[in-house]
């Protein structure tokens, strides 16, 4: 009775909201009865709980919410998880006491979580939900977030859409996707306001080290409505093309082949495929949930004021210019330049890459003209240079490893390599990674001509202190920039061969399984670069401890003893788990050029190892007793890789039965360090 109630109710609201929104002219996405039950918990979680919560519901029955969780703020990424989790269990064990048959007796709890399930529910019903138990993280915060921040680029958004063909309604999948924040970054490496990958970006912008115009919430609004104009092609339905953002056009075409119906209720319903997943299945749901809630803000949130619509003017640079060239030659501060251009990736803010001719430099209202007077103007500054450049190697030390003996075998002097990675000759750890300097070749850059009179640089531009690296561990790189492509007054970045010898094989878990991509048509996208947002410092000061990282890390970062770091933390050893959150001085080095150096040297470590190896594939382990993180990264893959790909593991605290999600690597070259498979 109490679901029958629940669903007339919910007919009634939906049928008011159908009436809307057929005048509003949406046909184009219908709303089969079989869906209502997602597009209500979606709802739900655009605008009840925020990011401090969310709701622990059945993963297959999104009708079936168990509890809204509400925590405190401030908690630590591991204290959330483990809150979450407990409830989790909690609700796990009642579903197995009542398929167990337990019917008497019954607590409040028991008694409620029984009755959201049909009368008379199997015991293998009761079962399967006990192993279907979820959580979703609350939206409601970063919903009204995301209306606010619309209105700068909504009107571009519509106009675009228009042009193209494609219904204004799907200006709500960025509250999907970003939350309508154009410098959002996926732990998958899905980037900016539409959240392309990387391999999809390249198809219809600009992307690459130095210009990636994801990030770019004009042009990728364009490179967006030509992507969904040709899904819509491909799978004959707005649907399918909607999902299709998700799941891959291929793969939408080949779920209604295998069913025999563009019917998008049918096809979540009923299809079924190991890519097809939670993500997919929900992905048209969670966009209809949004544009209902976009569409009346104020019902759910109260009163909004959105930003104010935004429409720079484009300058089209006739030849490349440096941060500094911009800066003199237009008099504009550097953080406008920034938030007007946010195609332009950090080499070119650090002033190591040039923005390239052809660029669409933005620029405030009414300030092109003069501006491309100005420019034109200019004298010109790049000129080619031959200049040395130091190739090195990298090498991780093993067990009984001696400065002398690596010395050696690479054939090059103890000070050397002792100067290159900044060692204590009396400390050098199994793990580490070291960089050999081996041979000086000779390589064309571009080179900045400074005036006479040359301007304070920006504060942007930070000179990074070279840091002893340690093992390389993550993964958010892609493919790098051609070799060609400009490089500004600094020298750029030596590039690096690694030899990372193979570890001996070890004995295979149980069970190792081929996890599939969104769309197996399509092979698993390049990893993307370095994301700035993880290496950031709160506002309180306090950093989270990322792979690779280590006491001493931050205090050649910072300029201070590692000794005062440990007392600042009430340490007595430096070496810290990953994820642990540190208390740092910056008396003597302020936060960005310290946020700075770290992004600098995760990137080094990242672009080292791509620069000879790939991602081929990934495969899924389930632990065995005894199995560790470090044992994981022996067959060659590094532990910031494998934090990458499981962003929701503690990968400090591994317990048997759990399933990792391991990248197969494969290498570039013929002359790469082979690598064991199936860690």
């Amino acid at each position: 009775m109490r679901r029958l109630s629940t669903a007339l109710a919910a007919i009634l609201l939906l049928g008011s909201a159908s009436a809307v929104r057929a005048a509003s002219g949406d046909e184009a996405f219908p709303r089969p009865y079989a869906i209502h039950p997602q597009i209500r918990f979606w709802t739900r979680v655009y605008t009840e709980v925020d990011t401090s919560g969310g709701f622990v519901h059945d993963a297959e029955h999104l009708d079936v919410v168990y509890e809204a969780i509400r925590l405190p703020d401030g908690l630590s990424g591991r204290a959330f998880q483990d809150r979450v989790d407990e409830r989790k269990t909690y609700y796990r064990r009642i579903l197995n006491d009542l398929a167990d048959g337990k019917r008497e007796g019954l607590s409040d709890d028991e008694q409620r979580v029984l009755q959201l399930w049909p009368t008379g529910a199997s015991p293998e019903t009761l079962r399967g939900a006990a192993d279907s138990v979820r959580f979703q993280l609350g939206q409601a915060d970063r919903f009204r977030e995301g209306i606010e921040r619309s209105g700068r680029w909504e009107a571009h958004i519509a106009r675009t859409l228009e042009e193209h063909g494609v219904p204004r309604e799907l200006a709500a999948l960025p509250h999907v996707e970003s939350s309508y924040n154009p410098q959002a970054y996926s732990h998958a490496g899905a980037a900016g306001l539409w959240q392309f990958m990387r391999s999809t970006g390249k198809r219809f912008m600009h992307v690459d080290d130095v210009v990636d115009e994801r990030f770019d919430p004009w042009r990728s609004s364009e490179a967006a409505a030509r992507f969904l104009a040709e899904n819509r092609r491909i799978t004959g339905t707005w649907p399918l093309a909607v999902t299709s953002y998700n799941h891959g056009a291929g793969g939408m075409k080949r779920a209604a082949q295998a069913l025999g119906t563009q019917d998008i209720g049918v096809i979540v319903r009923r299809y079924k495929s190991p890519s097809f997943g939670f993500a997919s299945r929900n992905f048209y749901t969670s966009f209809l949930a949004a544009l209902d809630v976009s569409r009346e803000p104020e019902r759910y949130f109260g009163a909004i004021r959105r930003s104010a619509p935004e429409e720079p003017e484009t300058l089209v640079l006739a030849r490349s210019h440096s941060v500094g060239s911009l800066q003199r030659t237009l008099s504009v501060d550097l953080d406008t330049l920034r938030e007007y251009n946010l195609a332009l990736r950090t080499p070119f803010w650090i002033g190591r890459r040039y923005a390239p001719a052809g660029y669409a430099l933005r620029l405030p209202p009414d300030g092109a003209r003069a501006a491309g007077e100005a420019l034109a103007s200019a004298p010109a500054e790049p000129t080619a240079e031959i200049r040395t450049v130091t190739r090195t190697r990298t090498y991780r030390v093993k067990k009984g490893d001696t400065i002398a003996g690596i010395a050696r075998r690479f054939d090059v002097s103890e000070r050397t390599l002792v100067q290159a990675n900044h060692l204590d000759p009396r400390r050098l750890r199994a793990g580490e990674v070291l960089r050999v300097p081996q041979r000086a070749v000779e390589t064309e850059v571009a080179v900045e001509r400074p005036p006479a009179a040359a301007p304070t640089p920006p504060v942007a531009a930070l000179t990074q202190p070279a840091a002893a690296p340690t093992p390389p561990r993550s993964n958010e790189l892609a493919s790098l920039p051609p070799a060609t492509e400009s490089v500004a007054p600094e020298a750029p970045a030596p590039a690096v061969v690694e030899e990372v010898p193979p570890a001996p094989r070890r004995k295979p878990p149980a069970e190792v399984a081929r996890a599939e991509t969104k769309d197996a048509a399509q092979p698993a996208p390049e990893l993307e670069r370095a994301n700035p947002a993880r290496y950031r410092v709160d506002a309180k000061g306090y950093v989270s401890v990322q792979p690779d990282e280590t006491i001493g890390h931050y205090a050649r970062w910072l300029g201070v003893p590692t000794s005062r770091l440990l007392a600042l933390n009430g340490l007595k050893k430096p070496r810290v788990p990953i994820g642990k959150r540190l208390k740092l001085d910056f008396s003597k080095t302020p936060s960005a050029a310290f946020e700075q150096r770290r992004l600098t040297f995760h990137q080094d470590v990242q672009r080292e190892f791509f620069d000879v190896y790939r991602v081929a594939g990934t495969e899924q382990v389930v632990l065995r007793k005894g199995d560790t993180l470090w044992g994981l990264s022996r067959g060659g893959v590094p532990v910031w890789l494998l934090h990458h790909y499981n962003p929701d593991l503690d990968l400090a605290a591994l317990r048997p039965g759990v399933r990792v999600t391991v990248p197969r690597l494969s290498p570039k070259a013929s002359d790469a360090p082979a690598l064991p498979q199936g860690a």
